[in-house]
């Protein structure tokens, strides 16, 4: 809640949340917040649009009408999401259990707070490496492509080619 509290602030007004539950915890959302103290009483209603759905890993333990209803691959401004990306650091949390699970409020706060910021701090870092080899591989890609047009027209056929093409432009 305190997410959706932080996108409000933002001025966002559309939500789409993902949760291995989201089926279940959807009914009578609306209800339960307006029991909730401020500033988690949040109003629905304050936003154009609020939808959810099962990410796909947890689909599968859910009823056909879930299945379907759920399903975050037929939701509207979804794209190829799977929902799971949050759930994939949790192996590496595991350290941080030890670490935090004898210490105060304020020192586990903290020590979990050093733990995810260096987790997505590294997630930036490593980005950069990711985005060059992948223009690495497009720049091969074309490179390979450039080529075989070269190989493909013989010296001398320059001529003959710019007469075709013109003659096929102008139909």
């Amino acid at each position: 809640m305190f997410t959706l509290l932080a996108l409000l602030d933002a001025g966002i007004r559309h939500v789409f949340i993902t949760y291995d539950i989201f089926c279940q915890w959807i009914l009578n959302l609306q209800r339960r917040l307006a029991t909730y103290l401020p500033p988690l009483n949040i109003d629905l209603t304050l936003l154009n649009s609020f939808d959810g759905g099962v990410p796909k890993m947890h689909l599968l333990g859910h009823r056909g009408v879930c299945q379907v209803r759920f399903n975050i691959a037929l939701k509207d401004g979804v794209g190829l999401t799977h929902g799971e990306g949050v759930e994939t650091i949790w192996s590496h949390s595991t350290a941080v259990a030890t670490w935090s699970q004898e210490t105060g409020p304020s020192a586990r706060h903290q020590v979990l707070d050093d733990h995810w910021g260096g987790w997505n701090w590294r997630k930036v870092v490593n980005s950069r490496m990711f985005l060059f080899a992948y223009a690495t591989c497009q720049l091969i890609t074309q490179f390979q492509v450039s080529l075989s047009a070269r190989v493909s027209i013989r010296p001398g056929s320059g001529a003959r080619l710019s007469e075709r093409w013109l003659i096929h432009s102008m139909r």
